[in-house]
């Protein structure tokens, strides 16, 4: 139980930190990350029968998730945002690795997907410290390549 307090501070501290502190880039990474979480909360299956077969629902939500990831990282002009989205896509393409090894136990298939959430909050956090530090030092730090400078934020 102590990983779910440890997964949930981690959230709240790298999460809160990239929306109040972030540019636009790490604002946005930041909302999907908290949208994503909390459908993928609302989609789990019973504790019973979670891992048991495809989370498809949880699986959706990944996948959408690096779709909206890969967006951004081809829009954005900060390099970590591709490191997010490989992140991501790993972590979706592991709920087929779950699923086509069937002597994978639920346990493994459970870490398997969740583990990626980790690297990828830290990433966050330090892309938003990364960003703080060159506003300080130049005044400012575009975000977005040319062309894309509207897309909110």
């Amino acid at each position: 139980m102590v990983h779910v307090y440890l997964y949930w501070a981690l959230m709240a501290g790298c999460c809160g930190y990239a929306l109040a502190a972030g540019g636009g880039p790490e604002r946005w990474v930041a909302a999907i990350f908290v949208v994503g979480d909390a459908l993928s909360i609302a989609a789990m299956s019973p504790l019973a029968v979670r891992y048991a077969r495809l989370e498809t629902a949880t699986f959706a939500i990944d996948l959408v998730m690096a779709l909206l990831l890969l967006y951004l990282a081809l829009r954005s002009r900060r390099y970590w945002t591709l490191w997010i989205c490989a992140f991501q896509i790993v972590q979706a393409a592991s709920h087929i690795a779950g699923v086509m090894r069937p002597e994978v136990l639920r346990l493994a298939y459970g870490i398997l997907i969740s583990l990626w959430a980790y690297p990828m909050m830290l990433v966050l956090a330090v892309a938003t410290l990364r960003h703080r530090i060159r506003l300080a030092r130049y005044g400012e730090d575009p975000a977005w390549t040319a062309g894309n400078e509207n897309v909110a934020g």
